[in-house]
């Protein structure tokens, strides 16, 4: 086999699956979904401070809206309802994950789900709480990791069939991440 040949073959056999690769993701035949049951959020977003070292590596928050209604609390006792349960459910797991809600003042409703914390969210520009002003996290359970920063988001309503589905979606995404998770927590 001549040299050239053979580089033809070799470039051949290096550019095809690059090739299928870029025509699969300009088709749109590839789901960038299939292993995570959450919604990756397309920016970044700074819900809660910085964790302490000793603090749990992964959190998992309600985000309350400023201006909450009937609905809103519905709302708000389901997402509690499913942190309450999360957390208890994860075992000897429990103390690398945090519930808390992120509200602008601490609901009342969270002396019925004591694991539940409240955190007021980390001040963005102005001293707003940039999580209660980014509406593409209100009223949405947010897998946040120990800097601070939103990574998946589940909507979150009052309906208690619609809230077993989001548990069991949060449960398989935050077990993977768990077993992956090589902290050291």
């Amino acid at each position: 086999m001549s040299s050239r040949k053979f580089m033809a073959l070799f470039l051949l056999c290096a550019l095809l699956p690059l090739a299928a690769a870029w025509l699969a993701l300009e088709q749109g035949w590839f789901a960038g979904h299939a292993t995570n049951r959450g919604q990756w959020l397309d920016h970044e977003v700074q819900v809660l401070p910085a964790a302490p070292a000793a603090d749990a590596h992964w959190r998992l928050a309600y985000v309350q809206p400023r201006d909450c209604d009937a609905a809103c609390e519905a709302a708000s006792e389901s997402a509690l309802h499913i942190l309450q349960q999360l957390h208890a459910g994860l075992g000897r797991k429990q103390e690398q994950v945090r519930p808390v809600m992120v509200a602008t003042a601490s609901p009342t409703v969270l002396e019925r789900f004591p694991s539940v914390r409240w955190e007021a969210g980390a001040a963005g520009a102005g001293g707003q709480v940039a999580a209660l002003a980014d509406a593409a996290l209100t009223r949405h359970i947010v897998l946040i990791n120990r800097e601070g920063l939103a990574l998946l988001r589940y909507a979150v309503d009052g309906d208690p069939a619609h809230a077993v589905q989001v548990a069991t979606d949060i449960r398989s995404d935050l077990l993977r991440l768990l077993n992956y998770d090589r902290s050291g927590v």
